[in-house]
């Protein structure tokens, strides 16, 4: 049962990334375990009935076994950094028309028949790569900040506007005063009259 079920739901976890290359690499640690383990105890044996040109067929099998297991997997991982390098504008190096061409930087893969970059062509193409990528998140940085800014310029603006929008509270022919209470604008401060005296503020004097 649950052979099935993992037979059913590894298509669609190999559908994501991350998952995909954690899966890939168990299985291949799985199955380099396994080859180990049936071609040493093969090994042993002819190693002990003296068969010297049977170790060495054996050997040849387990290694191209081996490479029946890694190079797929390499093909892709290199086809994925060509991929990521044409995105950044990375040069990369031309494919040979021919399948028996000589290349310091591609080479032919034996068990899939696809082309993948040399060792040496792969690790200067991820340098080249990784410093693409460096000034591309660079970049948008700068992108990013900027919008940011304007975006805090345009949201200052617009409160402004809307508070000069804002209605005044207080009704018709009526003013703030400087506490900010509404005041009616049509009712004159009280006044004193001329001659009136004005009452001391001293209790000595009558």
């Amino acid at each position: 049962m649950r052979k099935a079920v993992w037979k059913w739901l590894r298509p669609y976890l190999l559908k994501i990334r991350l998952l995909r290359d954690w899966i890939i690499s168990i299985e291949d640690s799985r199955a380099h375990a396994k080859l180990r383990k049936h071609f040493v105890t093969l090994i042993e044996k002819a190693r002990l009935a003296k068969d010297n040109l049977e170790v060495q067929n054996l050997y040849a099998e387990w290694n191209h076994e081996q490479a029946s297991i890694d190079e797929p997997n390499y093909v892709e991982t290199s086809d994925r950094l060509v991929r990521k390098a044409r995105r950044l504008y990375v040069p990369v190096p031309t494919i040979p028309a021919r399948y028996d061409a000589m290349s310091d930087d591609w080479q032919m893969s034996n068990v899939t028949g696809d082309w993948a970059l040399t060792v040496g062509a792969y690790e200067r193409m991820q340098r080249d790569v990784q410093t693409a990528q460096r000034a591309a998140n660079d970049e948008w940085r700068k992108w990013v900040t900027l919008g940011l800014a304007l975006a805090g310029f345009i949201l200052g603006l617009t409160s402004l506007w809307m508070k000069a929008k804002q209605p005044d509270p207080c009704q018709r022919n009526y003013y703030r005063n400087d506490s900010g209470a509404c005041v009616f604008a049509l009712i004159p401060p009280p006044t004193v009259p001329i001659g009136t005296p004005q009452q001391s503020s001293n209790p000595s004097h009558p």
